[in-house]
């Protein structure tokens, strides 16, 4: 369930591939000036080619945008059959003509800021149904622009699991939010920062390890354990307990640990760091997501969410063995 293939973190280096989306600083025509949209069916990809009637190069001035739609269960992955721009600029990170990808819509999730001819080097998944592609020309007429290949792909059983447990941390990040409503806006979205910001250190690496078909399941060896959907409910504290389920099942069930290396090599330097996914750490980690639900970090959601009957029975057995 990576999102780039293996010559991302080459271009990540660079600044040229990001995780979020930054504001984009530089002089483009600040409006749309047209929209594509690709409604893509199963089994038949489909291509996008940038106008280069204009004597073989494409026009100055442009902003378009190409929505790209999967059928609902589906993915897409999306790559350049050819892939030409002006340079990268003076800074490096494509200061003139350059084509965005998001993994959603416009402006959301940006996955990669591309030109030159590094486009032929990357292919990109969407995590759902939709992905955008958005290319702004300057003023100046350059280049001969690129093909955009768009292939449906359906979604896995684990990559759906997935999709549902983040459907569920953006839900409780909503609930935080409104829970501290009465105090100042900054102290709420600090709150619901702060707890995607441990969910990601801790369990994002969930999602990259996670496979249908393995030999050695962090639960029960070759056959995994049974995964636990989330539902919201309308009792706070219920929900969390099945977001916190939800996480340590779908850890049993889908996260394979065949030769799961604990450190990471650098590609250019061929350092090795170590990893921050650790299954060692699991069930500790586990424990320390339920103590940031407690009151204690967020109060507003009450003090009896981590009584023992709402917490997971794995979690509880974890506290049990830590003191």
């Amino acid at each position: 369930m990576k999102t780039f293939n293996f010559l991302a973190p080459f271009a990540l280096g660079r600044g040229l591939l990001t995780a979020d989306s930054e504001e984009d600083s530089r002089i483009w025509t600040p409006d749309v000036t047209e929209i594509v949209e690709i409604n893509l069916v199963e089994g038949v990809p489909q291509t996008y080619a940038i106008d280069t009637s204009n004597n073989g190069a494409y026009y100055p001035d442009k902003y378009i945008r190409i929505n790209v739609n999967a059928p609902a269960g589906f993915k897409i992955r999306q790559s350049f059959n050819y892939f030409q721009t002006e340079g990268v600029g003076l800074t490096g990170a494509c200061d003139n003509d350059a084509a965005t990808i998001f993994d959603g819509p416009d402006g959301n999730k940006q996955d990669a800021v591309l030109c030159e001819n590094m486009g032929v080097d990357y292919t990109f998944l969407s995590s759902e149904n939709l992905m955008t592609l958005v290319f702004k020309t300057n003023e100046q007429i350059n280049q001969q622009g690129f093909e955009a290949l768009f292939e449906p792909l359906m979604l896995t059983e684990s990559e759906i699991a997935w999709i549902r447990i983040e459907d569920g941390l953006n839900l409780l990040k909503s609930t935080v939010f409104l829970a501290h409503s009465h105090r100042e806006q900054n102290i709420q979205k600090k709150k619901a920062q702060y707890l995607e910001n441990k969910y990601v250190k801790l369990f994002k690496w969930f999602g990259d390890e996670a496979k249908d078909t393995c030999n050695e399941y962090a639960g029960l060896g070759p056959l995994g354990s049974g995964y636990i959907p989330f539902v919201e409910s309308a009792e706070t504290c219920t929900t969390i307990t099945n977001f916190m389920s939800s996480i340590t099942s779908f850890y049993d069930r889908y996260v394979c640990l065949d030769d799961f290396e604990l450190m990471d090599t650098n590609p250019e330097t061929a350092k090795k760091t170590k990893k921050r996914r650790n299954p060692i750490n699991v069930m500790r980690d586990l424990s320390r997501m339920s103590d940031f639900f407690s009151f204690r970090k967020f109060h507003a959601l009450g003090p009896d969410c981590f009584e023992k009957e709402h917490m997971p029975a794995k979690d509880r057995a974890a506290k049990r063995g830590r003191k």
